[in-house]
Parts: structure tokens; sequence; C-alpha cells
């Protein structure tokens, strides 16, 4: 996937935006608070429906403003395509590709896929285990056709279920059908997880002695329940307990990456900065694992590089994305903060965002 173009109105502190990247490496600079991370958000928020700063999707609409709205171009498999999205405070009000409307930001997001390295990226180990699921699942919805339609009946599912055991006069004999579903489409999903995670596994284990971090680190999937233990059995055992608090316990929707350092959880042996660290090489061992053996072609986005690693650690990041040949969006306070084996790309395009600018992004 390559993007062409993206413009948007009334997002952000924007009024109006144009950013036309380059095909390989694009560079966006300007002091704090200019505007640099909300591009990446408008591209982000195409290609996922979600922004990586924000859960309150009313605050990317400009103050006083009803509407904001983005559009881009990018090809394909050899296509062009045409994406169109638009939000009130409330809701999305248009959803369109190709010039038709779409369902669903999910059919929208896979046609355009789009990964992001960000100040919050450490909170895929430091946060909760939905962000790790979502991690693993992100490369799952790209490369394998049945995953989506999986999840989706899982989380109608366990919504249903939910929803019955949160009634007073519940008979359990009606959990029944949802429990056979439950264990059904969880069996399914893990094994898909199991496959992903083991793959990734090679990719991680080579690229540790690179980043210097330590070798010691295992990285496993925790399905959702005990390995060795029936889930329909589970969930018999846990109605009264699943009763009380109003939930599902055993599933696939609690799934969770488990990442330790002999038996202990890496947020309670590394420090912050290993952390981030480690959070950037996760990232890169999935993408040389879905480029190499998927063929997947995704957009990525880096923002403030110099802020989150040092400079051997960012040339090592700069090296391995330019080895996948993916096209890239980096965001800094000055080209010079980034390493020089960007800088030498013949096609690498700089553009420079002025404090609170209301007009196109202008390329310096």
């Amino acid at each position: 996937m390559q993007l062409k173009r993206i413009q948007g109105s009334f997002f952000r502190n924007y009024t109006k935006f144009t950013l036309t990247p380059s095909a390989t490496n694009t560079i966006v600079y300007g002091e704090n608070g200019s505007g640099k991370t909300s591009l990446l958000e408008a591209i982000y928020l195409l290609g996922s429906g979600k922004s990586f700063r924000t859960s309150r999707l009313q605050r990317l609409l400009q103050m006083g403003c009803e509407e904001f709205v983005l559009y881009a171009e990018f090809s394909l498999g050899g296509h062009v395509y045409r994406a169109g999205l638009s939000r009130n405070a409330q809701q999305f009000t248009g959803i369109r590709l190709n010039g038709e409307s779409v369902a669903s930001l999910g059919e929208l997001a896979k046609s355009f896929p789009v990964q992001v390295f960000h100040s919050n990226s450490v909170d895929l180990i430091y946060g909760a285990a939905e962000l790790r699921r979502r991690f693993i699942d992100w490369g799952l919805f790209h490369v394998e056709p049945e995953f989506h339609g999986l999840w989706r009946q899982l989380n109608k599912v366990v919504q249903q279920r939910n929803k019955l055991l949160k009634e007073y006069s519940l008979n359990k004999e009606e959990l029944a059908p949802w429990d056979k579903q439950l264990v059904w489409v969880s069996a399914k999903i893990s094994a898909l997880r199991q496959q992903h995670v083991d793959a990734l596994l090679p990719y991680l284990q080579d690229m540790l002695p690179i980043f210097a971090s330590d070798t010691r680190l295992q990285f496993s999937l925790y399905q959702g329940w005990p390995k060795k233990e029936s889930l329909g059995q589970l969930l018999q055992d846990s109605y009264a307990a699943d009763r009380q608090r109003g939930f599902t316990s055993r599933g696939a929707h609690r799934a969770d990456l488990k990442l330790t350092i002999e038996k202990l959880p890496v947020r309670d042996i590394l420090s912050r900065g290993q952390i981030k660290t480690l959070t950037v090489l996760l990232g890169l061992a999935q993408l040389h694992y879905l480029v190499k053996e998927k063929g997947l072609k995704c957009l990525v986005l880096v923002d403030d590089l110099a802020a989150e690693l040092d400079a051997h650690h960012m040339h090592h990041v700069v090296t391995q994305l330019t080895a996948l040949g993916l096209q890239t969006i980096y965001t800094a306070l000055t080209p010079k903060d980034l390493p020089a084996a960007l800088l030498s790309d013949e096609e690498l395009s700089v553009f420079h965002v002025e404090h609170d600018i209301q007009t196109d992004v202008d390329e310096s």
C-alpha cells in the first residue's frame, strides 16, 4: 500500500491540510504543538477507525466546528483507491471507498493497512491485555481472511452472554447455546493467534541481540483459559462467579500476550527506556514477518523517534524499516534529529509544519 495524498479539514488544529508524501521516506518536522502528530493521527484514523492518542474521538474535531473530513488517495495491488471519512462530535457520518459508502470502518481499514510507533507504544507492555490482543489481531486481520468474521462472532457471543448474566431471572440452561458457540469460536481464534505468535518468535529472537535487549525474554500466548483445561467445563464451573461479576471470565476475549524474563513480567524487570526499545522491537518483528512471509504492504508512521530512542537504536530502527521497503512517514523537531541513513535517501520528502498552521502543509 502506498499513500499518494491525504487532505483534511477541521481536524485538530488544522482548518485545512494537504500532505503528498514520498513513495519511500517522508519527514514532517516542526515545533512541539505545531500539528506533526495530528497529521499521523489523521492517517492512522483512516486505516483503523481509531486514534493512537485518545479514545474520545470528539476531541479530533476542531473546536467550534460541526464535522471534520478526511480524504486520501492510495494505491494497493496496482489499483488506485479513494477513501473518505467524516465525523461529528457524536459519530462517524460518512465512510466511503471509491465513492461508495461502506458498512463499517473495518471494511475501509482492510484496504488501508497502517502501523504506528508513538510515545504511548509503551502501553503495549504497561497497559491492559486488550492492547496486546489488538497487537496480535492487527496482523491476523490483514493476512488471515477468516479472522475478522470470527472476531466479530466472538464479540457478539460474549456481548449476548454478558447480557444474559446480568438478568435477574436467568436460567442456567439459557446459556448453553451461547457457551457452545463461545467454545467453538474461541478455539478457532486461539489457534490462529497461536500460529501468529509462533511465527513472530524467530523474528523477535533474531532482533534481540541487534537491539541489545535482554535475550532471556520469553514471549508466549495465554489463550484466555488454561491450555490443559476444557473451556466448556470452565464456563460451567465459573457460572456463579460470572453471574456475580456480570461478565464472562473465560474465552478468547480474555487472551493476553505474556512477556517475561525468568517467569517475571518484563514491566517489573526492565527500565522504562528498555520497555520503549522492546515495544519498537515487537512492532518491527511483526512487520518483518508480515512483509517477508505474508507479502503485506502497509504504511508505517513513526512519531518523534528521537524523543523515544537514543541515536544507536534510532539507526537500527531506520535500517530495519528501510530494509522492508515500506513507505514510512517520520515526525521530528528538526530533520537533523533523525539518523543520517534516512537523510541520505534520494527520494526523501521533507515538510515543515509551522505552529498552529491553518493552511496546507508547506514543503521546505
